[in-house]
């Protein structure tokens, strides 16, 4: 494996965790999930609906499983 490799590696697996714990707050329907938006002068959240959270699920799921079969190809 080279340095390069190793350092992506690494990156993938720092993002399949963030993902996870994204995935696992998603999940618990006692949670609420926000998407917090900033800027110079506007800073707002917005709670996220039923079918938004499920949305946001599969993207999580998707790009899960893109990140880790891109890691078993290194």
């Amino acid at each position: 494996m080279t340095v390069d490799n190793l350092k992506k590696g690494n990156e993938i697996e720092r993002r399949i965790y963030e993902l996870e714990k994204m995935q696992n707050w998603i999940e618990n329907e006692k949670r609420s999930v926000s998407i917090i938006a900033s800027g110079c002068t506007v800073n707002e959240t917005v709670l996220l609906s039923d079918d938004m959270r499920t949305e946001m699920l599969g993207m999580c799921i998707g790009e899960r499983a893109r990140l880790i079969k891109e890691f078993e190809e290194l």
